[in-house]
């Protein structure tokens, strides 16, 4: 694993301190556009380059697979209501570090619902799994790009994610054992499951930006509505998507904004890429690629992405048809169900009943047996025990654990006395955590208190 303080990486993080943001133009709506109304962006310029209109108003899959979005960190907004879960690489800042607000901008460019404020994003039913990786405000280093690679890949069963989007580049160039890294980390994700989709770079017609010129990643760069490239863009990408002349809005007010760069690219050809995963969850990563990649629209600058026709040629053509016109007014009923549901919103996972005790023949491991874990819950597991030497006798955490499954076996690397917490808790937000069942576990089975 690669850290900030590994010796190995030093000399290249002095060299290369700072790596630029694909984000390069965010004008304000009064600046660019003053005549433009603050009304919501209900139908997007990349929408309709992109064929992608229909995404907005189609009923939404069974399970919705999610986006595991690596940036700056998501502010929390009436536009980014889709992000499910919000997380750091580094500390305990899940937050938009950024003074351009770049994650928050991204997400509701992905999934921004609609709500009458701000914009309405290329799949407003999709899911955003939040990643803050930058180091400082618009700062990203390799340890950076490894940390949120490794972090999506790590909670992607978790929260169901099936794309990983890095929405940035650097024009540095990584050393080889860098690039190795990275390249290991792109091929664990891949082998996993997971398509990641990178934005090309904005040099200008530059070459390919790290990480985008790396084997297992889906290259983006921008195209206008004329099929020409972007003058911002780098050239070489695999996948041309709408980069210049897009609809976006200031971040703080959900003004309308003019915005150009490869973001936004890369932002609309992650969106197609993983709701064509949620209808067709049998996809494998290379065939979802490969659907886009055959279905692109030939232009000047490359293949233009062209969500429709991909829709269509996975046999969905029935989800581009049906979905009604981007005017029609959002439905009052219910969301749909996003297949994580099972209970009433904000009622009360039941406390766990369960059964600890040391496994047979492994002092160091304990045996847990689940017998109520709801459907779809998660059981987070927690073991302490009392620091020997401490005035308080404070409890200290030395081993936690989420699972699924009813039964399971956490180590433990003590063989003294511990004590247990299980607590439930719904993934997607749903339903109240448990309350929490607490056991004392010595040499043998423990007993509830």
């Amino acid at each position: 694993m690669i850290s900030r303080s590994n010796p190995r990486f030093r000399s290249a993080a002095r060299q290369t301190a700072r790596w630029s943001i694909a984000l390069v133009v965010l004008v304000s709506a009064f600046a660019s556009i003053a005549s433009v109304s603050t009304a919501e962006i209900i139908t997007t310029s990349q929408a309709r380059v992109a064929s992608a209109e229909f995404l907005a108003t189609a009923a939404a899959p069974p399970s919705i697979g999610a986006i595991c979005l690596i940036d700056t960190g998501v502010d929390q907004t009436p536009d980014t209501s889709r992000v499910v879960a919000r997380i750091s690489a580094w500390d305990d800042t899940v937050g938009d570090t950024s003074p351009t607000r770049h994650g928050t901008l991204v997400a509701a460019l992905l999934s921004a619902p609609r709500n009458d404020w701000g914009m309405v994003g290329i799949w407003p039913s999709g899911r955003i799994v939040s990643i803050r990786a930058n180091a400082s405000g618009d700062e990203f280093t390799v340890d950076s790009y490894y940390a949120g690679l490794q972090r999506c890949d790590s909670v992607a069963g978790y929260y169901g994610i099936n794309t990983i989007l890095l929405a940035l580049g650097s024009q540095a160039t990584p050393t080889e054992e860098e690039a190795t890294a990275l390249r290991e980390r792109l091929a664990n994700a891949r082998a996993h499951g997971l398509n990641v989709v990178v934005a090309a770079g904005n040099n200008g017609g530059g070459p390919l930006e790290t990480p985008a010129q790396l084997p297992g990643a889906l290259s983006v760069g921008g195209s206008g509505a004329d099929g020409a490239r972007c003058a911002i863009s780098a050239i070489g990408a695999a996948l041309q998507a709408p980069g210049c002349g897009v609809d976006a809005i200031d971040p703080a007010s959900g003004g309308p904004a003019s915005f150009q760069g490869t973001t936004a690219s890369a932002a609309v050809a992650a969106a197609a890429v993983s709701a064509l995963r949620s209808y067709r969850p049998d996809l494998s990563p290379d065939a979802a690629d490969q659907l886009l990649l055959s279905t692109a629209t030939p232009t000047p600058a490359g293949p233009l992405l062209n969500v429709a026709a991909a829709f269509r040629a996975a046999g969905l053509a029935s989800i581009v048809d049906s979905s009604p016109p981007l005017g029609t007014p959002p439905p009052t009923s219910s969301p749909p169900d996003d297949g994580r549901r099972d209970l009433a919103p904000k009622s009360r996972l039941p406390r766990p009943k369960a059964r600890v005790r040391r496994v047979p023949g492994h002092p160091r491991r304990l045996g847990v047996r689940l017998r109520n874990l709801p459907r779809r819950a998660v059981a987070e597991l927690s073991v302490s025990d009392r620091k020997r030497r401490a005035r308080a006798r404070r409890l200290r955490t030395i081993a936690r654990k989420r699972v699924r499954d009813r039964a399971t076996q956490i180590p433990v690397p003590l063989r003294r006395a511990v004590r247990v917490t299980i607590r439930y808790r719904d993934p997607s937000g749903a339903r109240l955590t448990s309350r929490p069942f607490v056991v004392r576990v010595g040499a043998a089975s423990g007993r509830a208190r």
